[in-house]
């Protein structure tokens, strides 16, 4: 099963979330003595993910992800100086078919909207699509990833280890040689 690579189905977003925490650093707080790192997955921490309010489900589900946020977000407050965040960038290559199905629509929305004959949902619709030509996200029911966007989410996730490990809070786990 692959997702479809505008991450939207049918208008609808459908965000795979955890039911308290996607960060769940909490069991660290009491610790005041070491350092914790933390690996968050995709997005920026800084960044809010955009919620489709059109429809009560996805209302609701804005809330609740909101909410998630905001628990994650008061964890690492608390946490402070103590953790050191990896983010990992969740972002995969297309796959070929994935690929000249956006050139295609990118093609089509461009001559709909030449025309004059398009809608702000067109032009939003191309935004998204030129985005992707640096890779998708990956989503969670991604179960038919290629070798390619396999290798590419492992290169991220050590890209992500060797800049935690750069931060100098962490100068003493160098000393023991983890790469």
């Amino acid at each position: 099963m692959t997702a479809d690579i505008t991450g939207v189905s049918d208008g609808r977003r459908c965000p795979s979330r955890g039911v308290l925490s996607n960060y769940p650093v909490h069991p660290f707080l009491k610790d005041k003595y070491h350092k914790t790192v933390g690996f968050w997955l995709g997005d920026s921490m800084d960044e809010i993910a955009p919620a489709d309010v059109t429809t009560l489900a996805g209302y609701g589900g804005g809330m609740f992800g909101a909410m998630q946020d905001a628990h994650d977000r008061a964890m690492v407050e608390l946490m402070g100086d103590r953790l050191v965040n990896a983010e990992i960038d969740l972002r995969i290559p297309l796959t070929d078919d994935e690929e000249e199905k956006r050139r295609k629509r990118v093609g089509e929305l461009r001559k709909e909207i030449a025309k004059g004959a398009s809608s702000g949902k067109a032009v939003a619709e191309l935004e998204v699509l030129k985005a992707l030509e640096h890779g998708r996200p990956c989503d969670t029911l991604d179960f038919a990833l290629t070798p390619a966007q396999k290798d590419r989410l492992v290169e991220n996730g050590r890209e992500a280890a060797r800049r935690a490990l750069a931060d100098g809070r962490l100068a003493a786990l160098v000393e023991f040689g983890v790469d």
